[in-house]
């Protein structure tokens, strides 16, 4: 099973730049320009559609070839690899794709280039198996791993941190907070 599919990153993705672009100063995220929802959601149709119009070119590795066969296949019955496939085959299809946008007649803007390839880097960067032990946040987790399983992460976290907060000896207590801005908020994500 490779899950999510394709197009559930996809609304992962978009979901998560959008936050990021209406939360963030623009110096905190320097290394990418800040998009309007209408903007993000215009890259992203158009990559699911080139997506699902793509024809994967095999090569003479086995697990390429076999890739391409399934994705072609999907392609060739008019459905859509974005709905039935996963991680693992964009990942054979990802430089074609990208590649198709780029020679395209209209061709990809600077922020269209940046917005593909930090998917593809996410993409890329998350690894099979490797959320047991993850201490820190990873967005690969949050757009690669199964729904809502690294948000689930994070919050277990700020619990543990809040609760480790609470043991220590020198932590404010409540009764000593003068101003009800003072008091420690911890947040449930529902």
């Amino acid at each position: 099973q490779d899950r999510p599919t394709i197009e559930t990153a996809f609304k992962t993705y978009l979901s998560w730049v959008v936050a990021r672009s209406l939360t963030s100063e623009e110096s905190e995220v320097s290394y990418v320009p800040m998009y309007k929802n209408t903007e993000a959601l215009a890259y992203v149709r158009r990559l699911l559609k080139t997506i699902n119009q793509h024809k994967c070119e095999k090569n003479n590795s086995n697990f390429r070839s076999i890739i391409c066969n399934v994705w072609n296949k999907v392609v060739e019955s008019n459905q859509k690899p974005s709905k039935c496939l996963g991680r693992l085959a964009l990942l054979q299809a990802w430089k074609g794709i990208v590649s198709s946008l780029e020679n395209s007649e209209i061709g990809v803007t600077n922020n269209e280039r940046i917005f593909y390839e930090e998917f593809g880097l996410l993409m890329i960067e998350f690894k099979l198996n490797n959320t047991a032990d993850v201490d820190d946040d990873s967005n690969p987790n949050l757009i690669w791993d199964s729904p809502g399983a690294e948000l689930e992460r994070r919050r277990k976290r700020r619990v543990d941190r809040a609760e480790k907060i609470k043991k220590r000896k020198d932590a404010p207590r409540i009764e000593d907070l003068t101003e009800e801005n003072d008091l420690p908020r911890i947040e449930e994500l529902t």
